[in-house]
């Protein structure tokens, strides 16, 4: 199975897609990306935040320029082109503003944009501070990723990233533990994992699920968000596996 295969996606028009949370955000966005590649569809690989560099097989060109539109004619339509606006250090990229991005959309220019638009600093759970997520107004699909190595394990800062925007939107403490009830708090609040997404499809990406107990707490989290949710479908995904990466969906 294939992540764009649960995407429902419009042939006939670009779609922006905005990935948030932790536990396997530019993983993500690089398997969706290679994906797509091999549909022949054009990409727009980018951040409005900042990410890890990509290695050099993730993309085909890499425009590194804050005058962006001044490259535009000269993209084979075919490649995955990364944008960013300037090298942060020796391992991130800086983004663009999400008004670029929107910009971009309106001209119809590639078939897909793929934004990650926040940073959890590699934990595999997250709450956003008041200036995160930032999701361009025209996305239509906001992809939210929690690593599920975070069940069962106490509210630390290995954990959990922006520990006390997490507490107060789970009602929790630091050292409580991370189950069901915390996470499907996270997904559920409006300032929770699809925070500024209320224009788009959503799609929660349980990542991670890579033994048997992992798929018994992944199950957990799917029956609790399915009592008190049914417009987000789940995903259930392996850690970079190239076969057999998406588990199934709910």
């Amino acid at each position: 199975m294939k992540l764009i295969d649960f995407l429902e996606i419009e042939n006939s028009k670009c779609n922006m897609i905005s990935i948030v949370g932790g536990g396997g955000k530019t993983s993500t966005l690089l398997k969706l990306s290679k994906e797509l590649k091999k549909l022949q569809k054009s990409v727009l690989i980018t951040t409005t935040t900042k990410m890890y560099i990509p290695t050099e097989d993730d993309y085909d060109v890499h425009i590194c320029s804050d005058k962006y539109y001044e490259y535009m004619e000269n993209i084979d339509e075919k490649n995955r082109v990364l944008l960013s606006s300037s090298i942060a250090n020796e391992n991130k990229i800086l983004g663009v503003s999400k008004q670029t991005l929107d910009d971009i959309y309106i001209k119809q220019i590639y078939d897909f944009i793929i934004i990650e638009a926040d940073g959890a600093k590699r934990k595999p759970i997250k709450a956003s501070n008041d200036t995160e997520p930032q999701i361009p107004i025209y996305t239509d699909f906001v992809i939210g990723v929690i690593g599920i190595d975070c069940f069962n394990k106490k509210i630390t800062e290995d954990i959990v990233h922006r520990i006390d925007i997490f507490n107060e939107i789970t009602n929790t403490s630091k050292y409580d533990i991370v189950d069901e009830n915390v996470i499907v708090k996270l997904v559920k609040d409006k300032k929770g994992i699809f925070k500024n997404s209320e224009n788009a499809k959503k799609i929660l990406i349980l990542n991670k699920c890579d033994t048997k107990q992992d798929f018994i707490n992944t199950k957990k989290i799917i029956d609790k968000i399915k009592e008190n949710m049914d417009d987000i479908k789940i995903v259930v995904s392996k850690l970079n596996e190239e076969k057999d990466y998406i588990i199934g969906s709910w």
